[in-house]
């Protein structure tokens, strides 16, 4: 989906909601934002509970911890000024992991997600999607969101792509070095 309405006016700030049905599911929520070429360029773009900030501010990343109780439809949330950003990120992966190595998605149970317009009071959704199928038991984390910058404008889609070896092996894959 594209992030501009029908009169051209891009849609920004948006949020990109995550919610699961598995309230105890301990999992913890990430975001990669990317060159071009899909790559964490310093330690900063590598969004998690332990930097939810990124250096310039135009991007935050919020998670509730397993258990605890959410008063809408999102259990972890990036909200994005995409305006904002620097010409350097191109790719933001957006998604949810296993706080263990060992540990399975499994738990989580159904996966819904959605995209909220932030530019207008009350945020509505513009986009959503569910999944109530369930993941393999080798699955321990999963992107489910992609925004990616194409032809002067940004396209967010639902991916659900779901990888085995847990945040660690993720991160490895865009690019961020052991201990960021």
């Amino acid at each position: 989906m594209w992030l501009r309405y029908a009169n051209g006016a891009e849609l920004s700030p948006v949020l990109l909601g995550i919610g699961w049905s598995g309230i105890g599911a301990d999992v913890q929520p990430f975001a990669f934002l990317c060159s071009e070429q899909g790559l964490v360029q310093r330690g900063a773009d590598f969004l998690h509970p332990g930097n939810p900030v990124s250096m310039g501010r135009e991007a935050f990343l919020l998670g509730r911890p397993p258990g605890q109780a959410v008063s809408g439809p999102d259990r972890a949330q990036l909200v994005l000024d995409t305006r904002a950003l620097p010409a350097s990120i191109r790719r933001i992966a957006v998604g949810v992991a296993t706080t263990h190595p060992t540990g399975s998605l499994r738990a989580i149970g159904a996966l819904r997600g959605r995209v909220a317009d932030l530019s207008i009071p009350g945020g509505p959704d513009v986009a959503g999607y569910t999944n109530g199928v369930g993941y393999a038991a080798a699955a321990t984390s999963v992107v489910v969101w992609e925004v990616v910058h194409q032809q002067g404008a940004w396209v967010v889609r639902a991916t659900e792509q779901s990888w085995v070896g847990g945040l660690p092996a993720l991160a490895q894959h865009y690019g961020v070095a052991r201990g960021a």
